[in-house]
């Protein structure tokens, strides 16, 4: 096939996978200019557009040539690499659209497995300079310039939530100082949900939850004042899940995904669902260290957080291991359901709901270890097999001393056991519910916000909860800290890469 030929196959597979989810680009005047590039010229407007023309390139050759989970393999990377190359003349020279575009594109990539360890340089880099472009204060801004700074306004807002232990991860674009609209972008329309208005909006609830959370006056917060800043950003983040259309909306029954036609909006129902569930996990947690041990809130959010990462582990059913889906998807949200059901199973063993939750680690192993093997081991996954089995080995060693307890009560229970049993509990039918049918892990129906004063009942879940918690830096410890490393965000020998 001739080489030009390649190239628009390439940019047409942009336009028709990338662009719906990221639309920053117009493709009349993309392809116009692309056809009036001159490569080997050195001007800077040259050298600029090249970026941006290999960068999408690149974006869409994985899914002409299947991409690559390793750099320094295939036409993907190359066509990436020789985007990266041009960085120098995007940034130093004066701010422009086209400059700001390019940036874009290559931050949409660095999502992607083999380019983990450049995310959050590019978002951060493209981030300042739509501040310098002054777009978000504009009243006369084009189409184009208001789509590229709200694309680049969800990439930051959410490199900035997902990464709260993140050094130098204080945002970037203030809320207060935005006065552009959303423009219109029916390309982002799948079925009838606007995925590009829905996503800028949960981005916003992001920000907002990071700034009454997470930030150093957060945290100086009377304690109830804080569980009231918690409260608050679950009402917004339940309006946001209720403005998400049936077939969309998360939290609600997935199992018609699999019906969805074309990649494109399945891969945007799964995203939806994970962002909502992202948070859904931070604010549980957060209840769950901050409410007291009488309070009826945190005995529901041990069940809700067990809810969450039941069904983050159900959806990894509907997602397709290819290069080109975000690691936030693919890898961060399946390993943090796998590790909350982990912690659930080793610190209740003899609970009713242990063995589903077992379960459910065997689909977690599963999925990693197909992840492993489609990733011709670029993206480690087997080693997940190792937890289910300590889980598997811990409970059938704990119901051994539970039956040995119950023979002979003046036995002592074993040393290793101790810490995970209460002997004295004896499980029930659980008031939240928890538990579905395997195709479906709908809502639990109690309410999220109770009575404080309501005490808990005897089936309770334990779950390790630290107080008091916190690093050199005064940032909290809430969860497992950024777990993109395990899929090798860093990379040591970048002189090896040609």
């Amino acid at each position: 096939m001739p080489q030009t030929v390649i190239l628009m196959v390439e940019q047409t597979a942009y336009f028709k996978n990338v662009h719906p989810a990221y639309p920053f680009l117009d493709r009349g005047e993309f392809t116009s200019r692309a056809l009036s590039h001159d490569a080997s010229s050195k001007t800077l407007e040259e050298a600029t557009f090249s970026a941006l023309y290999h960068a999408v390139l690149a974006l869409g050759s994985q899914y002409v040539d299947g991409g690559t989970f390793q750099p320094g393999q295939g036409t993907t990377w190359s066509l990436f690499q020789t985007a990266l190359g041009y960085v120098p003349e995007v940034i130093v020279p004066k701010e422009s659209l086209e400059n700001l575009q390019a940036l874009t594109a290559m931050s949409v990539f660095a999502m992607n497995a083999c380019c983990l360890q450049l995310d959050d340089t590019l978002v951060a880099e493209a981030a300042r300079m739509a501040l310098s472009l002054r777009y978000h204060k504009s009243a006369n801004a084009s189409v184009s310039q208001l789509r590229t700074f709200w694309v680049v306004y969800y990439l930051e807002k959410h490199t900035c939530f997902q990464n709260r232990l993140a050094p130098n991860n204080s945002k970037i674009i203030s809320d207060d100082d935005i006065a552009c609209p959303v423009p219109p972008t029916p390309d982002s329309v799948f079925e009838n949900f606007n995925w590009f208005l829905s996503v800028i909006r949960f981005a916003r609830l992001s920000s907002i939850a990071y700034s009454t959370l997470f930030t150093v006056s957060a945290r100086r917060q009377s304690h109830d004042s804080y569980l009231k800043a918690i409260d608050h950003i679950y009402q917004r983040l339940e309006d946001w899940r209720l403005s998400v259309p049936d077939g969309f909306r998360p939290g609600e029954s997935f199992h018609h995904l699999s019906q969805f036609a074309g990649h494109g909006t399945k891969l945007v129902a799964v995203q939806t669902q994970y962002l909502y569930f992202s948070m859904r996990v931070v604010l549980e947690r957060l209840v769950m260290r901050m409410a007291s041990q009488q309070d009826l809130r945190r005995e529901n959010s041990k069940h809700y957080l067990m809810w969450a990462a039941r069904t983050i582990i159900e959806l990894t059913r509907y997602i397709d291991i290819e290069p080109h889906v975000p690691m936030f998807v693919m890898g961060v949200m399946p390993m943090s359901g796998l590790f909350i059901l982990f912690d659930f199973v080793m610190h209740n063993p003899l609970h009713e709901e242990t063995r589903d939750n077992i379960a459910l680690l065997d689909a977690a192993t599963g999925y990693f270890s197909h992840l492993e093997y489609t990733s011709k081991g670029a993206l480690p996954g087997s080693i997940i097999s190792e937890f289910t089995q300590i889980a598997r080995d811990f409970c059938y060693q704990a119901e051994r001393s539970a039956k040995k307890q119950s023979d002979d009560p003046d036995s002592e229970p074993s040393h290793d056991l101790i810490l995970g049993l209460n002997f004295d509990r004896v499980p029930s039918q659980v008031d939240v519910q928890t538990h579905c049918p395997a195709d479906v892990l709908s809502m639990p129906t109690s309410e999220y916000l109770q009575d404080a004063s309501a005490m808990v009942t005897n089936d309770t879940l334990d779950y390790p909860v630290i107080d008091h918690a916190h690093f050199s830096d005064g940032a909290q410890v809430l969860d497992y800290g950024d777990m993109r490393t395990f899929f090798g965000a860093m990379l040591s020998d970048w002189g090896d890469i040609h």
